[in-house]
């Protein structure tokens, strides 16, 4: 109505509105519900802060999406400067600072080449192989080159990334067993399954971002029990038994460190090697006393739509999988410089 309205109102009126009132105008206009109950109007406020964590895997593909293209454009912009800057084509400068810089390749390494990337049994002669396998080392030191350069160039720039990354609620990502400092400016939240194999593989992966970050770094441990392993629910509830006792990373690295004996003897001989009181632990895992706990984890992996393990928030942003040391890191700098007030570089 109002993108109506306007044009006739500034005719009338002889008034020219500046360019910036007309959006805020025309948004004036009351927005219409989505559904309504009877006289109850349901909004569109109202619907998407109910399917907000439930899409935040969505949502972070689509920003990893538009991230990678947006630093694909970043880096066109940097080339585009410096080649203007020197009085240069882009092309001119990638000949100038990459190509021309890259050494030929030595009939030593192109053998190595060759025998590192084909296999025995269906290994075609050197010599009908070495135009291909010079080609495409060629194409591989040209691609790192030109990475190096563009990063190089980078750091030269002032580059200011406004692209955010989608987060869970604060308030999902609840409470549990932790590591690390409270105020820790990066806080993992990992939901995992003491009878998966990824998450006891990815349990080396933290291990060492605990040591690298130190005080930085907090992880918090939340249990998703999967239907398709049988002892995972048991195990669960031992190790949030065994965290009432103030035992639980002990518990924690016993079940992962022995994923193929989670019999109700096995968690129990578990117990005793950590030193636990055995009749409250085992009154503990009898009656069930940890099932609340456990079940606000199952509620808060439903809610933010997390079907399997191993799942981590990172300061609320979704990485699923049991993913490199790398990949972590990735995210937990970010995660840092935005803290520091200096966040400069997108995060695929």
């Amino acid at each position: 109505m109002y993108e109506t309205l306007l044009p006739l109102w500034t005719m009338r009126h002889k008034v020219k509105l500046l360019p910036f009132l007309i959006p805020i105008l025309a948004q004036a206009q009351p927005a219409q519900p989505v559904a309504k109950v009877g006289d109850t109007e349901i909004s569109a406020d109202q619907l998407s802060n109910a399917v907000e964590d439930r899409l935040l895997s969505l949502r972070t593909e689509e920003y990893s999406i538009r991230s990678a293209a947006l630093a694909k454009l970043i880096d066109a912009a940097v080339l585009a400067g410096e080649a203007q800057k020197r009085g240069v084509s882009v092309e001119q400068l990638l000949e100038s600072e990459v190509s021309s810089k890259i050494p030929a390749l030595t009939p030593d390494e192109a053998r190595a080449v060759y025998e590192a990337t084909h296999s025995a049994a269906k290994m075609a002669p050197f010599e009908a192989d070495l135009k291909a396998v010079t080609e495409t080392t060629r194409l591989r030191r040209s691609a790192a080159a030109k990475e190096a350069f563009v990063d190089d160039l980078r750091q030269q720039r002032d580059i200011r990334i406004f692209l955010t990354p989608p987060r869970a609620s604060r308030a999902l990502e609840g409470t549990g067993p932790s590591q690390g400092k409270p105020d820790a400016p990066v806080t993992i939240v990992e939901f995992s399954d003491f009878q998966c194999p990824h998450c006891a593989g990815v349990e080396k992966t933290l291990t060492e971002l605990r040591t690298a970050y130190g005080d930085k770094l907090r992880i918090v441990y939340r249990n998703l029990p999967l239907s398709m392993h049988s002892f995972a629910r048991a195990a669960a509830e031992a190790a949030l038994c065994a965290d009432r006792q103030g035992r639980f990373w002990e518990m924690h690295d016993q079940l992962f460190a022995h994923q193929q004996a989670l019999l109700p003897a096995d968690l129990a001989k578990y117990a005793t090697a950590i030193g636990l009181d055995e009749d409250a632990f085992e009154r503990c895992t009898r009656e069930h006393e940890t099932v609340k706990t456990l079940a606000d984890d199952l509620l808060a992996a439903a809610q933010l739509g997390i079907t399997g393990t191993p799942a981590f928030l990172i300061n609320g942003r979704l990485i699923s999988g049991a993913r490199s040391v790398a990949d972590f890191r990735r995210v937990i700098d970010d995660e840092l410089r935005t803290a520091a007030g200096s966040r400069t570089t997108p995060v695929p």
